[in-house]
C-alpha cells in the first residue's frame, strides 16, 4: 500500500543548540542520548526517498533543561527563530513546534504569543516534566489555559524523570525510561483534570502512548484509590479523555505494540510519526510496511487516518477538515508556509468531539 504520510515527530538539530551543549560543558551522557549535527537538506531527501510529505520538527528531550533565567529564554527564542527559518526556506515540506522556556511560567506566556502569533507556528512542543514537575501541576496552569484558550495543538515528549539515574542502569533513557515516562506524563494530566479542564488542546502523545495502551485497565481499577472516586464512573470518564489524546507511531512498529494499541486506542486518534533523526532513516520504510501489512488496521484506518493527508488524519480537528486544499494543493498561511495543523479562528469545534 503506497501512501503518502506526515510525520507529526520529527526532531531538529540545529548547530546552535549543538554549540550551547558544548559552551555549557555539558556531556553527552547527561544528555541522555547521541546528539549529532542535523541537516534540512539531509532530511528532505530521506523524505523524498521514504514517501514523506512533509514533518512537524521539534526541539527533542533535553529541550532547555540546562539552561536557567534568561539563559533559558535567550536560547530557546534563537531555536524558535531558527526552526522559524528552516520552515519558510521549505514551505511544503516543514512545519513546526515552538519550545517554551518552562519552569518560567511568563516567559513560556510570552514565547507562546511569539511562536504562534509572530512566527506563525504549528503548535507548542512541551517536554513531559521540567525539573521534576509535571504539566498538570498548578504553577502551569496559566501555560496550559492559554494553550487551551488558543486550541493550540501540545506535542509532549517524554524526558528524564527525577531519579533518571538510579533507574536506568547508565543505558540511554528512551530505552526503557521514556515509555514510562510519557505513561506517568497522561497520568498526570488526568491526576489533575488537566484533559477536561483543557478540552481544546489537541495533546500529540508521542510513542504511541508509552506503556499507556497496556496499562489503561489497571489505571481504571486503581485509580479511584487516591480520591475515593466510585469505580464504574471513574473508569468511564478515563478511557474518554485517554480516547481524547492523539497518539504518533513512532518506534511502535513490532507486532506486540500495534496489537496492543490496536486494541486500546481508536484508530482516528493515531498518526504517523518516525523520530527521525533518532530512529535512523534506514527504518521508516521498514516501519510504514509494518504498520501498513499490520492485520489489526483495516485499510479504512490506514488510508484516512493513521499513514493520511492532515485533512484525513485529523478529522476531528476543523481547522483541517474545512479546508481539503492546504498543504497538498501548495496553499499557504500568507506568509509562504502551509497551515499543517494550526487553528482557524473562524471556526470553534472541540478537539474531544467524537470520531467516526
Amino acid at each position: 500500500m503506497k501512501l503518502t504520510t506526515i510525520d507529526v515527530h520529527t526532531h531538529f538539530i540545529p548547530e546552535t543548540y549543538l554549540k550551547a551543549i558544548k559552551d555549557a560543558g555539558i556531556p553527552q551522557t547527561e544528555i541522555g542520548f547521541p546528539l549529532a549535527p542535523w541537516s534540512a537538506k539531509e532530511r528532505l531527501a530521506q523524505m523524498d526517498e521514504y514517501g514523506i510529505q512533509a514533518g512537524v520538527l521539534s526541539l527533542s528531550s533535553p529541550g532547555l533543561r540546562f539552561w536557567k533565567g534568561q539563559q533559558a529564554v535567550d536560547l530557546g527564542r534563537k531555536l524558535n527563530d531558527e526552526l522559524a527559518g528552516i520552515m519558510e526556506h521549505d514551505p511544503t515540506r516543514f512545519g513546526g513546534y515552538g519550545t517554551l522556556p518552562l519552569p518560567n511560567v511568563e516567559a513560556s506566556l510570552q514565547e507562546i504569543s511569539y511562536c504562534l502569533d509572530t512566527l506563525k507556528m504549528d503548535g507548542i512542543v512541551l517536554m513531559s516534566n521540567y525539573d521534576g514537575t509535571y504539566l498538570g501541576a498548578p504553577e502551569f496552569v496559566p501555560v496550559m489555559d492559554e494553550l487551551n484558550r488558543r486550541r493550540a495543538v501540545v506535542f509532549v515528549h517524554p524526558t528524564e524523570a527525577p531519579g533518571n539515574d538510579q533507574v536506568n542502569f547508565g543505558y540511554p533513557a528512551p530505552m526503557v525510561e521514556y515509555p514510562a515516562e510519557t505513561t506517568r506524563m497522561v497520568v498526570n494530566l488526568l491526576d489533575t483534570d488537566t484533559i477536561t479542564r483543557c478540552p481544546d488542546i489537541r495533546f500529540i502523545v508521542s510513542h504511541g502512548g508509552g506503556n499507556l495502551s497496556i496499562l489503561t485497565p489497571r489505571i481504571q481499577e486503581l485509580f479511584p484509590w487516591k480520591k475515593h472516586l466510585d469505580p464504574a464512573a471513574t473508569a468511564k470518564k478515563l478511557k474518554e479523555q485517554i480516547d481524547s489524546l492523539y497518539y504518533d507511531m513512532a518506534i511502535v512498529a513490532y507486532p506486540a505494540p500495534l496489537l496492543a494499541i490496536n486494541e486500546s486506542h481508536p484508530k482516528s486518534r493515531l498518526m504517523m510519526g518516525f523520530d527521525g533523526p533518532f530512529m535512523p532513516a534506514r527504518e521508516i520504510g521498514p516501519a510504514k510496511k509494518t504498520i501498513a501489512d499490520f492485520k489489526g488496521f483495516s485499510h479504512k484506518s490506514l488510508k484516512t487516518w493513521i499513514m493520511a493527508r492532515p485533512t484525513k488524519c485529523f478529522r476531528g480537528w476543523p481547522e483541517l477538515s474545512a479546508n481539503k486544499r492546504r498543504l497538498y494543493n501548495k496553499t499557504t498561511d500568507g506568509r509562504g508556509r502551509p497551515s499543517l495543523l494550526r487553528e482557524s479562528p473562524t471556526v470553534r469545534v472541540s478537539s474531544h468531539q467524537a470520531d467516526a
